[in-house]
């Protein structure tokens, strides 16, 4: 039996950690924003709609998770998908100053601050940022191992594609 290619065993260590980091993430998805839920801050026309983008942002992470371990480039894809979508929501958490600037009309709470140290918005972002991260790099390395594998030709011998 032969021993496996290098770069599958890159690719075993890849998977694992793609799972890894969703998996983080899909949990502060899920636990941060599910308090917020049935509040005036979920009825509002920008926060609402942040929301409910950060609920899909943890079903994609979810799916990510379990696609993870079968299709790496598929739950690459989801969990980039799901970083995007969630992302605004603990940016607003952290910067609000910042959203008030870009949406500009009738805020129902004043402004106390423009940059906000909490910790669970930063740590979400920071998870989410990996996985942006990790998505990024399974796919290019998914990409470059597909071109640089050798492939038998017809003839038996090994040939660079």
């Amino acid at each position: 039996m032969n021993p496996p290619h290098p770069r599958q065993s890159c690719e075993m260590k890849r998977k694992p950690l793609l799972a890894a980091v969703c998996l983080l993430c899909a949990y502060l998805t899920f636990k941060y924003p599910t308090g917020l839920s049935g509040t005036e801050f979920s009825a509002d026309w920008l926060t609402g709609r942040l929301l409910d983008a950060s609920f899909l942002g943890f079903f994609a992470f979810a799916a990510s998770v379990l696609l993870g371990l079968v299709w790496p480039r598929i739950a690459a894809v989801t969990a980039l998908i799901a970083s995007v979508i969630s992302f605004p929501l603990y940016l607003y958490f952290v910067m609000p100053g910042l959203y008030r600037q870009i949406f500009r009309g009738p805020w129902s709470v004043p402004l106390q601050s423009y940059f906000v140290a909490d910790v669970w918005a930063l740590v979400s972002l920071l998870a989410i940022l990996a996985a942006m991260a990790v998505s990024t790099y399974v796919l290019l390395s998914l990409k470059s191992r597909n071109s640089v594998l050798p492939t038998p030709s017809k003839a038996g011998s090994v040939e660079a594609s």
